[in-house]
């Protein structure tokens, strides 16, 4: 795991959003002291004295989930910059814990990292239903129908650019169904 000296003067290479408002760095603070906002561009403006969280990996996995379920929700409902922002987050805490998964490719709304990071930690949150749910939503044509050399009926069901498959997190659905 990185270590919270490192994260602070490399900060620009571990927030992946920096131009929109910077929500990792925001998150980052509650492991710092007020002091340390203002290098970012933060101040505190609470009453009474802050105290940081303690920069230990227990702590930085609960905050992960903290922002997984958020991510979850984003994705769920459909919010893209959002759920774009919550993938930058959630790729920041991976690469400080140093778990291989900030590269993982974005999907639909995050949700392959979403996943990664969910069956990495065991946190169970993710649920391939919601994911699924949520794209058939999308649904506007189901077009693609045709007949195959021994009589079968097949339909993609197309959404928004998207095809979905059997488990949602993929390309492709296909329904195969005799035809009379």
């Amino acid at each position: 795991m990185l270590t919270l000296d490192y994260v602070k003067e490399h900060i620009d290479e571990i927030e992946y959003d920096d131009f929109c408002d910077r929500r990792f760095t925001k998150r980052l603070c509650g492991f710092l002291s007020p002091d340390d906002w203002k290098k970012f561009g933060f101040i505190y403006k609470g009453e009474g004295e802050f105290k940081a969280k303690e920069w230990t990996e227990e702590n930085i996995i609960n905050q992960l989930k903290v922002d997984l379920e958020f991510a979850i929700e984003k994705a769920t409902n459909q919010r893209g910059i959002s759920a774009s922002l919550m993938y930058d987050v959630l790729r920041s805490w991976c690469l400080i814990l140093e778990n291989g998964l900030e590269d993982t490719e974005y999907g639909w709304y995050g949700d392959k990292l979403i996943k990664a990071v969910d069956e990495y930690y065991g946190f169970g949150l993710y649920k391939v239903d919601d994911f699924v749910g949520a794209r058939l939503s999308h649904i506007k044509d189901i077009i693609i129908t045709e007949m195959d050399d021994e009589g079968y009926k097949i339909t993609e069901f197309l959404t928004d650019g998207i095809v979905i498959d059997a488990d949602g997190v993929g390309s492709v659905k296909i329904t195969i169904e005799r035809a009379d």
